[in-house]
């Protein structure tokens, strides 16, 4: 069975996006010239905004790391390997992901609205 079979089009992309590190962090932003500087926004200019970063290491992110990654997998989630090729993990991930607000998980597309005459 495939590791995105269980995951909707969304959260595949994310997963993908994780794995090549193309992800909307400050790193690859500035790499395409979207960003002007790769740190990250909450670590006072100390340390490059890289995935590892946003998922192992930022101090602003501590606590919903505990809940969704550290708990659930105890030492296993300090291995980004194990985080991104395990149904389970990769699970947790995407609620640590969400959890922190830090992307969007959800097309922008808005239900149509009832038209009232």
């Amino acid at each position: 069975m495939r590791l995105t079979s269980l995951l909707d089009r969304c959260q595949s992309a994310m997963l993908m996006q994780f794995r090549m590190g193309h992800l909307p962090l400050n790193l690859h932003l500035f790499r395409i010239r979207r960003a002007e500087s790769p740190v990250c926004p909450h670590c006072r200019g100390l340390m490059v905004e890289l995935v590892r970063h946003f998922i192992l290491k930022c101090p602003q992110y501590c606590y919903e790391r505990h809940i969704h990654l550290v708990w659930p997998l105890k030492r296993r989630a300090e291995s980004l390997t194990y985080l991104f090729s395990t149904p389970n993990a990769i699970k947790h991930l995407l609620r640590y992901t969400e959890a922190t607000k830090r992307f969007k998980l959800t097309p922008d597309a808005q239900p149509p609205q009832p038209q009232h005459p």
